[in-house]
């Protein structure tokens, strides 16, 4: 339960915005979420976790993929997956049987760059093409041209 812990103790998130800023998410309980989102945990934990499932015998994801998770390909490497978004967090885990390799990460900055940046970090692992993220920009609009729109809209 994290309601009674002090704000300054937890983790913040945050939102990008347009420009190269960001916003701090909204706090929120972590007990109202549902299913993989009522989690708190570390990469450490989720390593050993991950580890557990599919080093165990009620896995053999060749023939069955766990609850929660995807049997993909990338890099025409076997793989399963889970990923996930909290206001201001995201998190993915991925294992990689056939190398055994497992890929965490954990994020305080809420963004859909993440669905490129697991593919990236696998792709720098194997030695595939990747590409850094583009630099956002911020456009300085043309304060004239602005002022021929602005106006009340119903």
């Amino acid at each position: 339960d994290t309601k009674d812990l002090p704000k300054e103790s937890k983790a913040k998130g945050y939102f990008p915005l347009f420009s190269q800023d960001i916003k701090e998410a909204t706090d929120y309980y972590i007990e109202n979420k549902m299913g993989s989102g009522n989690i708190i945990s570390n990469v450490q934990d989720i390593y050993l976790w991950t580890k557990s499932i599919f080093s165990s015998q009620f896995y053999n994801i060749k023939e069955i993929t766990p609850y929660g998770w995807a049997a993909r390909n990338y890099f025409k490497r076997q793989l399963v997956e889970q990923d996930g978004m909290s206001p201001g967090f995201i998190s993915y885990t991925s294992y990689y049987p056939s190398e055994n390799l497992y890929i965490i990460y954990l994020g305080n900055i809420e963004g859909l760059g993440f669905r490129k940046l697991r593919l990236d970090l696998a792709a720098i692992y194997f030695n595939e093409p990747y590409s850094a993220p583009p630099i956002r920009t911020q456009t300085i609009h043309n304060q004239e041209l602005l002022s021929t729109i602005s106006g009340q809209y119903v």
